[in-house]
Order: structure tokens, then sequence, then C-alpha cells
């Protein structure tokens, strides 16, 4: 007699979506079982699976876990801190600094409940957080743009032989 597999652990914004009836259980539990076999996040399996706009989850998400909601389009680069969070961090993690004050980073999170990305940010910027929820297309267009804009400031650092030359001269 063959037994139904366990139910897939679905994340905190899985289950806030369910419970503001967005999602059904089943599609739910589809969508992570396809995350975990892309190894994607829950979040960005269901951009990919079409199923809600990523302005709907933003703001649910927002409202369920208790955090503001900005909408990036409205946000100016110029605004952004000049201690930015390094680049392959906010890939990984995907979060982006929005601003400081007191202390404080306020940062741009698709994904509340990924406590994990924000200790880790935490931890390596030495300041306490507070995240802001934003549309997860919105967030990877902006990290793409602060990393090749990394990038190519790293580029005007290029050393060519002639600048090996003289630094070996100099030691």
């Amino acid at each position: 007699m063959a037994t139904a597999p366990p139910p897939i652990k679905l994340s905190g914004l899985a289950r806030s979506l369910i419970q503001e009836k967005l999602l059904s259980e089943e599609e739910a539990q589809a969508i992570q079982t396809q995350a975990n076999a892309a190894k994607n996040p829950f979040i960005t399996q269901l951009i990919l699976s079409k199923k809600l706009n990523p302005q709907v989850i933003a703001k649910t998400s927002a409202q369920a876990f208790g955090l503001p909601y900005l909408n990036l389009d409205a946000f100016d680069e110029a605004q952004l801190p000049t201690k930015q969070i390094d680049p392959n961090l906010m890939q990984v993690h995907r979060v982006m600094g929005l601003q400081v004050r007191n202390n404080v980073l306020f940062v741009a999170v698709s994904d509340p409940t990924n406590l994990h990305a924000l200790d880790s940010v935490q931890f390596l910027m030495g300041m306490s957080l507070s995240p802001v929820v934003v549309e997860d297309d919105k967030l990877g267009q902006w990290i793409a743009k602060l990393v090749e804009r990394s990038d190519t400031s790293m580029q005007s650092f290029d050393l060519t032989d002639d600048a090996f030359g003289v630094l070996n001269r100099m030691a």
C-alpha cells in the first residue's frame, strides 16, 4: 500500500498568501516543489509561475508581517547610502541598502521571512536592520544595476604591467 509523500514545509510567505486566499494550499505546495527542484526561493518561483503579480505579493507580505511597503519606481538612486552592501551579498540574499539613519540600515527585501539573509547582512554590516518590502522583480533590477555599477568602478582600478612595475620598484 503506497503512502502519500509528506507535505512540503511551506515558507511564512506561502502561508500568508494562503491565509489571504491568494493561493490555495495545493498551488503553494506545487510552487514550493518547483522551487526546491530549481533551487529557487519560493518567491522567485511564485513570480515565475505568474500566479500573482509582484506588487500583490509585496503588498500582501508587507501587510502580513507588519512592515512598510516601498515602490522602488518612486525611489531615487541618489538616496542610496554611500556604504553599500557588498554586491555579492546583495545578489545571494536579494537585499539592498536603502538608507542609514542612527546606525540603522533600512534594507529592501522581497521576502521578509528570509531571516537568514537579514541576519547575514546585519552581521556583515555591523548595524541594526529595518526591512522594507519591495517587489521582487524591481529589486532584482536594482541589484543588477548596482552590481554593474560596482563592476564598472572596479575596472577603473585596472592595473597594467606598467603599474605593477611601478609598484614593484616602490617596494
